[in-house]
C-alpha cells in the first residue's frame, strides 16, 4: 500500500485530522494497525540510549514538530492515537523484559509515549478550540478495541482507563486530563450507551436548562459525585447500624435483620463490580479489604442462620455467639472503608495514597519476614524434636513466641531449659528481627512517605481520576445503589429477559424515581437553581486576560494597552515603546536573540 506524501495542515484543517465521533465504532483491526505504526515511529525518534531529561524536558526531543507529526500519523483517526501511544508503552515495556541488553532503550522509548500522549491532547484540545468543536475530550474519553496477541478481540478501553491501569502519572496528572475528569465527576460528561452495548461519552444536554423537570432524571445518579454523596450518606447510616447491632448481645430483631440486607447490597455490589472488571490487574489493597469484610459477613451471617436451625439450645446458643463475634471481628474493617469514602476530599486522599503505597512497599519486607519465621520454626521444632522429651503443645507454643517477639515481647523462657542451640538461634532470631527487619521496615516507610509529599499534587491527580474512572468503568445503565442494588437484582434483572426494551427502561425510570425520589429531588433542585453556567463541554481556557482588560476599560492589546490619559500625571504614559521592540531588546541581552 502506498501512502501519500505528509502535508502541513493548517489550524483548520489540522483540526479536522480526527472524524470520528462518539459513538463511531472503529474497527479494532485500524486500532492495532495504527500502535503497530506509532510504535514504529516513536522508535526511529528514540534510536539509542538517551538521558530522561532529553524526553521530558520541553527543550528535549518531544518538540512541538514531533507532536503534530504524532497527530499526523493518526489519519483520519487522530483521537485515537494517545490511545495508541499507551498501548505501544505496553510493548515497550514487554520488549524490556524481554531483552535485558535493551531495557533502557526501550524503557526510554516507554516514557516517550507516555510524554507524547500528554503533549499530543494539549494539542488536540488546542486545535478543537479553535476550530469550534465541542467533542475534544474524546481523544481521552472515546473507547477502543484492538486485536490481541491470540487473534482475540480486546475490551473497549479509552486512554484514560489504559493511563489508569499502568499508573501513568505524566498524563494523569495534566490539565487536559484533569479537565476531563472533573467533567465526569460533575455530571457534565455523561455516559450513553449504543445499541451494541457499549459506553461513551457526551456532553449533558440539560446542563444549561434552568426547568426542575429537565434535570428530574434517574440517570443523574450514574454521576460519580452524586453517587459518592449518596454512598456516604447510606454508608454512615449502616454505620450506625451496625454499631448499635453489635453494642449488645441479644436477640434477633428488626435491627439485625436490616443490617444483613445491607451487607448483602454491599456484598452483591462488590460481586458485580469484580465481575464487570475482574482481573489480576484491578487488584488493589481495597478489594483484598473489601473481600475480607464480605468474608466475615458471610461467615458471621451462616452461622446466625445456623442458629435458627440447629437442634436444642446449647447448639443454637453457641452458633449465635459464634456469629456475634465474627461480626464483632468486622468492626475495624467497616470504620476503615470510611477512609475510602471520604478519600474525594484532597487530604484524606493524600492520606489513602500514602497508606498504600507503605502496604506496597511492606510487600518486600512480609515476604522476607514470612520466609525468616519459617526457617526458625523449622530449626526450633527440630530441636525440640532432638530432646528427649518434647514441649505440650510445641507447635503453638512456638509460632506464639516468634510472633511475640516480632511485636516486641521476646520470651526466654520457653528456651531457658533447652539446649545451648536454642539459646544461641532465639538470641539469633530476636537480633535479625529487632535490629535488621524492623529497621528495613521503617526505612520502607520513610521512602514510601516522602515518595509521595514530594509529588502530592501529581499523585492525588492520578489516584482522583482512578477513583473517578472507577466509578464509570463498571457501566451500569440503570443505577441502583446498595443496599436498593437488591431490588434490581432480584425483582427487575429478570424482568429484562420478558419485556421489550422501552417496557424495561419505563419500568426502571419508575421504581428509581420512587425509591430514590428524595435524591433525585435534591440534585434536579441544585442543578436548575443553583449550578453554574458554563457553557458547553469543549474543555475551554479559562477567561482570556484580553476579556478581563476590556472589562476594566483598557484598551489596545495586553502587551500594548491603550490606557486612558490620568488628569493628575499628565504626560505620563504606561506604553511608550511597542512590546516587539522590548521583547527582542530581552532577548539580545539573554542571548537568545
Amino acid at each position: 500500500m502506498a501512502y501519500a506524501p505528509a502535508v502541513h495542515r493548517d489550524g483548520d484543517a489540522a483540526a479536522q485530522a480526527s472524524r470520528i465521533l462518539a459513538d463511531t465504532q472503529v474497527s479494532p483491526a485500524i486500532i492495532s494497525a495504527l500502535i503497530r505504526r506509532v510504535k514504529a515511529l516513536t522508535s526511529r525518534l528514540i534510536d539509542r540510549e538517551v538521558d530522561e531529561d532529553t524526553i521530558t524536558s520541553t527543550e528535549g526531543l518531544v518538540t512541538p514538530a514531533v507532536v503534530s507529526a504524532f497527530h499526523e500519523i493518526g489519519g483520519d483517526f487522530g483521537d485515537a492515537v494517545p490511545y495508541c501511544l499507551l498501548e505501544a508503552r505496553k510493548k515497550f515495556l514487554r520488549d524490556a523484559a524481554r531483552q535485558p541488553l535493551d531495557y533502557t532503550l526501550n524503557s526510554r522509548r516507554a516514557l516517550a509515549t507516555v510524554v507524547v500522549a500528554r503533549r499530543l491532547v494539549a494539542h488536540i484540545e488546542r486545535l478543537a478550540v479553535a476550530g469550534g468543536q465541542a467533542q475534544s475530550h474524546l481523544c481521552l474519553t472515546k473507547k477502543f478495541r484492538r486485536i490481541e496477541a491470540d487473534g482475540d478481540v480486546s475490551l473497549p478501553t479509552s486512554a484514560l482507563e489504559s493511563a489508569i491501569d499502568q499508573h501513568t502519572t505524566i498524563l494523569l496528572s495534566s490539565t487536559e486530563s484533569q479537565k476531563v475528569v472533573g467533567a465526569i465527576w460533575s455530571g457534565d460528561l455523561v455516559q450513553r450507551y449504543g445499541p451494541d452495548g457499549y459506553s461513551y461519552f457526551e456532553p449533558y444536554e440539560a446542563r444549561d436548562d434552568g426547568a426542575f423537570l429537565a434535570h428530574f432524571d434517574p440517570a443523574r445518579l450514574a454521576v460519580p459525585r452524586y453517587s459518592y454523596v449518596i454512598n456516604i450518606t447510606i454508608w454512615i447510616f449502616f454505620l450506625v447500624l451496625f454499631t448499635v447491632q453489635t453494642r449488645t448481645y441479644k436477640e434477633f430483631d428488626l435491627a439485625e435483620g436490616l443490617l444483613w440486607v445491607m451487607a448483602a447490597g454491599y456484598i452483591i455490589e462488590d460481586a458485580s463490580r469484580w465481575i464487570k472488571i475482574g482481573g489480576i490487574d484491578s487488584i488493589t489493597f481495597w478489594t483484598v479489604l473489601d473481600v475480607a469484610t464480605n468474608g466475615l459477613f458471610l461467615v458471621s451471617f451462616s452461622l446466625r442462620i445456623a442458629s435458627f436451625v440447629a437442634h436444642g439450645h446449647a447448639a443454637a446458643d453457641l452458633y449465635q455467639l459464634r456469629a456475634f463475634q465474627f461480626l464483632a471481628c468486622v468492626a475495624p474493617l467497616v470504620w476503615i472503608q470510611l477512609l475510602k469514602l471520604f478519600d474525594g476530599f484532597v487530604y484524606f486522599g493524600i492520606l489513602q495514597v500514602i497508606i498504600l503505597r507503605m502496604a506496597k512497599e511492606t510487600a518486600i519486607f512480609f515476604t522476607l519476614l514470612a520466609l525468616v519465621m519459617v526457617g526458625f520454626f523449622h530449626a526450633f521444632y527440630a530441636l525440640d524434636a532432638a530432646d528427649e522429651s518434647r514441649i505440650d503443645d510445641a507447635v503453638v507454643k512456638i509460632i506464639d513466641n516468634l510472633t511475640q517477639t516480632l511485636l516486641g515481647g521476646a520470651d526466654f523462657d520457653l528456651f531457658s531449659d533447652q539446649s545451648i542451640f536454642s539459646k544461641v538461634l532465639y538470641q539469633a532470631y530476636c537480633f535479625l528481627i529487632a535490629v535488621i527487619l524492623l529497621n528495613v521496615l521503617v526505612a520502607f516507610f520513610g521512602t514510601a512517605y516522602s515518595d509521595v509529599v514530594e509529588s502530592a499534587h501529581d499523585t492525588y491527580a492520578g489516584f482522583f481520576s482512578e477513583k473517578v474512572i472507577g466509578m464509570v468503568r463498571a457501566p451500569d445503565q440503570y443505577v441502583y445503589l446498595a443496599p436498593f442494588n437488591l431490588i434490581e437484582v432480584f425483582l427487575i434483572a429478570p424482568l429484562e429477559y420478558v419485556l421489550p426494551r422501552h417496557a424495561y427502561a419505563r419500568l426502571n425510570y419508575g421504581i428509581q424515581s420512587v425509591v430514590f425520589g428524595l435524591p433525585l429531588f435534591l440534585i434536579a433542585f441544585y442543578e436548575s437553581r443553583l449550578a453554574r453556567k458554563v457553557g458547553a463541554i469543549m474543555l475551554q481556557e479559562p477567561e482570556s486576560e484580553l476579556d478581563e482588560a476590556r472589562g476594566a476599560g483598557i484598551g489596545g492589546t495586553i502587551e500594548d494597552p491603550e490606557i486612558p490619559q490620568d488628569e493628575q500625571m499628565p504626560g505620563l504614559r504606561l506604553a511608550r515603546t511597542r512590546f516587539d521592540d522590548i521583547l527582542a531588546m530581552a532577548l539580545e541581552g539573554s542571548g537568545k536573540h
